[in-house]
């Protein structure tokens, strides 16, 4: 049978979700202009618990914090956090969560994220999800948008690739 950590392990990738999800927006958009960008994030958990169910074999929820980096392609980066809760079998199932980035002029940008993982036999596990860009602070405020991302992880860490629409008033 397979550890709790072994599901820690599966699952660090983030949800989040590990993430994930997050998003990292250029210095300078135009008001009322719908904008679509590209970008990257890297993520390792730093805070997780996991509780084995016992209704099914290897059927496990969790809760989890993760930190990492969000980049666009244009090159601007910001701190990501994001906390997420997950329903796993097998170490593959949904999560769902929410997510901050803040950028060094203290700007901030918040949402939520839904995704599904699955586990594979190699270590690695992969997965699709939306996230929803909710609020923002500084440059940012009135903030709405909307994405998709895949993510990868693979012994802890976690590589999200993402495409967003957002809107600025």
């Amino acid at each position: 049978m397979k550890t709790s950590s072994y599901f820690a392990r599966l699952a660090r990738w983030g949800g989040l979700g590990m993430l994930a999800v997050t998003l990292c927006l250029p210095a300078v958009t135009v008001g009322a202009e719908t904008v679509t960008q590209k970008g990257r994030d890297t993520a390792q958990c730093t805070d997780e618990k996991y509780i084995e169910i016992g209704d099914v074999p290897e059927h496990y929820v969790g809760v989890f914090k993760c930190e990492g980096v969000s980049s666009t392609e244009g090159g601007e980066v910001g701190v990501l956090e994001f906390w997420g809760a997950g329903d796993y079998i097998a170490g593959s199932g949904p999560e769902q969560g929410y997510y901050i980035v803040t950028y060094v002029d203290g700007s901030t940008v918040r949402g939520d994220w839904q995704d599904t993982v699955m586990a594979a036999e190699d270590g690695t596990t992969s997965g699709k999800g939306t996230y929803n860009i909710t609020s923002g602070t500084g440059r940012f405020a009135g903030i709405k948008g909307k994405a998709t991302y895949t993510v990868t992880s693979f012994k802890g860490k976690s590589w999200i690739d993402w495409t967003q629409t957002y809107k600025l008033p």
